[in-house]
């Protein structure tokens, strides 16, 4: 390496732009105001457990705004599916089990 402090600079320098951290950084920015932003309306709502919204962020955001969207469509329509599947699955369920209803409804009020 050279003694040279301004060589070094601009190797430093050139090494900076190659790696487009400013691209980065901006994403980093946008993922950590998003995280924020759930964390403080969950407190603000009074929700338990708001940190799942923050980690739902963290996964969905992307550097670019379509990767970011995409992901988000597909977690929405994965838990409607999800929520069709189960709702389906309880009323079959349901069906050969007349007294699951009764029963569900005295443990909800009893606990």
């Amino acid at each position: 390496m050279s003694k040279n402090p301004e060589a070094t600079e601009v190797a430093v320098s050139r090494w900076w732009r190659k790696k487009d951290f400013g691209y980065q950084a901006i994403g980093a920015f946008k993922t950590g105001l998003a995280v924020v932003l759930c964390v403080w309306l969950g407190n603000l709502f009074g929700l338990q457990h708001s940190y799942w919204a923050a980690i739902s962020a963290i996964v969905v955001m992307g550097v670019d705004t379509t990767l970011t969207f995409a992901s988000c469509r597909d977690r929405i329509i994965g838990t409607a599916i999800g929520a069709f599947m189960g709702l389906a699955h309880l009323l079959r369920l349901a069906r050969s089990l007349p007294g699951l209803w009764t029963v569900g409804s005295a443990l909800h009020f009893r606990l």
